[in-house]
């Protein structure tokens, strides 16, 4: 045997009898590793707190004389052990344990609310109130109502942000959520108050955010300025729905504090004892259902309330029908079968935006789609209801769907019916899907098992427009992971265009805006790695300092296109937004 690998056994010796020297209630070490930068000790059991401490500091100080064979330095002493004494919880123990290997962990704790008939609108009350609070006015927030899955919850407060910029940023935000969901201790409290390790949180969401819809080559200016590239972070506060619909829902909270290694467990019990009541508090201000108003309405907005605005917005009627032409200028030259174009339109309120109405109405006026709401510190809130979701993962078993060609509803029932038959026979509109669901299918057939597409697409109604849609579903391979396949299908051919690298390029070059998070996936991921992603469509970016509201809205282009149909069909798309900001200055 080498000389220095008897130096190690020799130092890993000396320092386990030295353990057992010092710490007479821990009588033997679980394991012990060595290697040329420093020496981990694996303890079986807890120690208390005050004898840990001052044992850790004899060690470290007799190590210091022990010079290691390998490198002639003296070593490192990393003591895996959580500090605590015995009364303290076996969950927080468990987060104090992670702490010490990770240098900080996460405590979740999961508690049933006493909330009676909580809906999306009171749900939505309680963001309201929170969003001028001013212990929360400057931190993040997410809310989330589907009623796709029946899944609503709003966090609030942030932690262990996830940042990623350039090409690399789905990559990224997967090594860091990865890194999260190792360092997070999900528990409840038992009938003696204790907080158990065992609690189950799938589809309980830890990590919320977003992306933007292209990667920067720099700072973004304009409405977007400061938001990143992707962004994700564990809710301090959450609340979220669990089970059915109605009023036999079951409403929970959960709580996380940020666990440091050096912390002591009863201070870290303490801290959730006080989020806790923090969140009871914030419920019961609220006054549910009680402090819900009704929204109150003007008449609905017209299609020249609308073109009027956009007239005197940087985008005119004139720049949009020579942006259509353009595009399909090109196509026609083969370089790309479709594009998908977008307009901002700069829009201000009348009054103060308050966020409640405004989401209350989308939600009320397109339960088909998600309502989204996201607010990251120190910039303007991002809102909206998408008809469109890019993917949900659970396990293995994965939904996307293609959602491309639209016309308007009709202004009667009969007409509404000619529209869908009208639409499901256009050879423009079902070429325009076609394209998507090929490109979700050439995408998602190498890594699936078993992949699901209807050969034709059905009619899906929304209050303003019919959509084709095809729902789509794939038993997937077992590497498979979520911000993978988010990297993978953004953008499908329904918000970039095809083929993708030539439509993303053509459009930057003369879309002539930054989109930001428009269009981009937004969604959440809970400790199992699954979870769900939208695009953020049909959507708003509001700035309260500057009382400043910016629409969004895009439709496909495709060498059939006529520019005056695809500006009507953008004007269809704003005007829900429209009435929702216009019902909210009601309100």
């Amino acid at each position: 045997m080498s000389s220095w690998r008897v130096g190690f056994l020799t130092v890993a010796c000396l320092l386990a009898v030295r353990y057992t020297e010092f710490y007479p209630n821990c009588p033997s070490l679980r394991s012990i590793r060595v290697n040329p930068q420093h020496v981990e000790l694996f303890p079986r059991r807890i120690l208390p707190n005050t004898r840990a401490r001052r044992s850790i500091r004899s060690l470290r100080r007799q190590a210091t004389n022990a010079r290691h064979p390998f490198t002639q330095e003296c070593p490192t002493v990393r003591l895996h052990a959580p500090l605590a004494s015995k009364s303290i919880s076996p969950a927080t123990l468990e987060a104090l344990s992670l702490a010490a290997t990770h240098n900080t962990s996460y405590l979740r704790v999961h508690t049933r609310l006493d909330v009676n008939c909580l809906d999306d609108r009171s749900l939505f009350c309680l963001l309201s109130s929170l969003v001028d609070h001013p212990d929360y006015h400057n931190d993040y927030m997410f809310a989330w109502s589907s009623s796709q899955n029946n899944r609503s919850f709003i966090g609030i407060g942030g932690l262990g942000s996830i940042d990623a910029r350039g090409s690399t940023r789905f990559t990224s935000v997967r090594k860091g959520a990865r890194s999260m969901r190792s360092r997070v201790v999900d528990t409840s409290p038992d009938c003696t108050g204790q907080l158990s390790v065992d609690v189950d949180s799938t589809d309980v969401p830890l990590l919320c955010g977003g992306f933007s819809f292209a990667a920067s080559d720099g700072d973004r200016d304009g409405p977007w300025e400061g938001f990143p590239d992707g962004r994700f972070w564990v809710p301090r506060l959450l609340m979220h729905k669990e089970g059915g619909g109605g009023e036999d829902v079951g409403w929970k909270g959960v709580v996380t504090v940020r666990v440091d290694k050096r912390e002591d467990g009863r201070e870290v019990e303490a801290r959730v004892r006080k989020e806790i009541q923090g969140l009871e508090a914030l419920i019961n201000k609220s006054n549910h259902p009680k402090s819900n108003r009704d929204v109150r309405r003007r008449d609905p907005v017209t299609p020249q309330d609308t073109e009027e605005e956009s007239k005197n917005s940087e985008r005119r009627y004139e720049s949009w029908i020579n942006l259509i032409s353009k595009a399909i200028q090109y196509m026609n030259l083969g370089n790309m079968s479709k594009v998908v174009l977008a307009r901002c339109v700069p829009y201000t309120p009348p009054g103060a935006i308050n966020v409640s109405s405004t989401l209350s109405s989308l939600s009320a006026s397109f339960p088909e789609c998600c309502t989204f709401f996201i607010k990251l510190p120190r910039r303007p809130a991002f809102l909206g209801a998408t008809p469109e979701r890019l993917i949900r993962l659970r396990g293995t078993r994965m939904e996307t769907e293609a959602l491309a060609g639209t016309i308007g509803r009709g202004r009667n029932a009969d007409e509404d019916m000619e529209n869908g038959a009208k639409l499901l026979a256009s050879l423009k509109d079902r070429k325009e899907h076609q394209l998507v669901v090929d490109e979700i299918r050439g995408l998602l057939a190498p890594i699936s098992r078993n992949l699901n597409i209807p050969p034709v697409p059905s009619v899906r109604k929304l209050k303003n427009v019919f959509h084709l849609e095809t729902n789509i579903e794939a038993e997937l391979r077992d590497d498979a992971e979520l911000f993978d396949l988010v990297e993978k299908l953004h953008p499908t051919p329904a918000l970039g265009g095809t083929p993708r690298d030539v439509a993303l390029k053509w459009m930057a070059k003369n879309e002539g805006w930054e989109r930001g998070w428009y269009a981009a996936p937004i969604g959440w991921s809970d400790r199992e790695g699954n979870g769900e992603f939208v695009v953020a469509i049909r959507s708003a970016l509001i700035s309260e300092q500057d009382s400043k509201v910016w629409l969004f809205s895009g439709c496909g282009i495709v060498p059939g296109s006529n520019p005056e149909s695809e500006w009507e069909e953008t004007n269809v798309k704003l005007r829900a937004m429209l009435e929702a900001l216009r019902a909210d200055s009601e309100a």
